[in-house]
């Protein structure tokens, strides 16, 4: 962070590290610290209140203010495995392979005719590709099929988007050309059949 000039990175367990779900990882500057520190508007909510939660774990090592927390051991375990698989795989190649199968989710998609939900290439994300849900298709159709006939879980979309997108997501463990190609059969399977119809 500091050789970026970064103040601030957030991260879930899962998606960010391709780990289990349950952890949202944080890392601060000494500058973003001292602005929090300095907020004149108090957080709306317990969950954004990074200092609370600094209080509560401890983080400054004062005995007076340490409180009772308790952290899931299980899941600190498996971040720290997920770390070590991005320590072993190093983490130039980890960018490289989500690269990789984004770009080849997003060949296998155009390929079927899916448009992207976010035309412009730049301001897509790694990892998360939406495409558009094609005329005639019922979302909820799709996600069905793809989990009953290929075990493999979509999401099609939440409040604006619900329904209206097909959102794939090849991280992780997903992030693997076989997998991208299960999903791109996947897809084939559902858009080519009658049950998904409107």
């Amino acid at each position: 962070m500091d050789e970026v000039k970064m103040d601030a990175a957030f991260t879930s367990s899962h998606k960010g590290f391709g780990g289990v779900v349950g952890l949202g990882v944080v890392s601060l500057s000494e500058r973003a610290v001292a602005k929090i520190r300095n907020r004149r508007i108090p957080p709306r909510a317990y969950q954004t209140d990074i200092l609370s939660q600094a209080r509560l774990l401890n983080t400054s090592g004062d005995a007076s203010s340490m409180r009772f927390q308790s952290l899931s051991v299980p899941l600190l375990y498996a971040l720290r495995e997920a770390l070590a698989t991005i320590a072993e795989e190093r983490m130039e190649n980890t960018f490289r392979r989500h690269v990789r199968a984004t770009e080849q989710l997003s060949a296998g998609g155009a390929a079927l005719g899916l448009e992207h939900y976010v035309e412009n290439p730049r301001l897509r994300l790694i990892g998360i590709t939406a495409f558009k849900m094609p005329e005639g298709k019922d979302a909820l159709k799709i996600e069905q099929f793809m989990w009953r006939n290929h075990n493999i879980e979509i999401s099609i979309g939440f409040g604006p988007t619900a329904r209206r997108i097909l959102r794939l997501a090849t991280f992780a463990s997903n992030a693997d050309p076989r997998r991208v190609q299960n999903i791109i059969d996947g897809l084939r399977a559902a858009l080519n059949s009658p049950e998904t119809n409107l």
